[in-house]
């Protein structure tokens, strides 16, 4: 089987996912993760190959900022 991963670019969104990855691979199974390729030395760390997708982490928060600006001026309990 084939299997393809998509994971924001950040450790909080990979690690829940590795015990799966991991076991997949250990039963023969093909494998790639799709994230930005800011995070592809740590996927390559991991043994993980990796497929370019998506935007950096810098680039979803202004990309965040622009769609809903009163956000940046919002505490962060709302």
């Amino acid at each position: 089987m084939r299997v393809l991963a998509t994971t924001f670019p950040g450790w909080g969104h990979l690690v829940p996912m590795l015990g799966v990855l991991r076991a997949l691979l250990a039963a023969g199974h093909e494998v790639s993760v799709a994230t930005h390729p800011e995070f592809h030395p740590a996927l390559a760390a991991l043994g993980l190959p990796a497929v370019p997708a998506g935007l950096a982490e810098a680039e979803l928060h202004a990309e965040h900022l622009r769609r809903w600006p009163e956000t940046a001026t919002r505490p962060p309990a709302e």
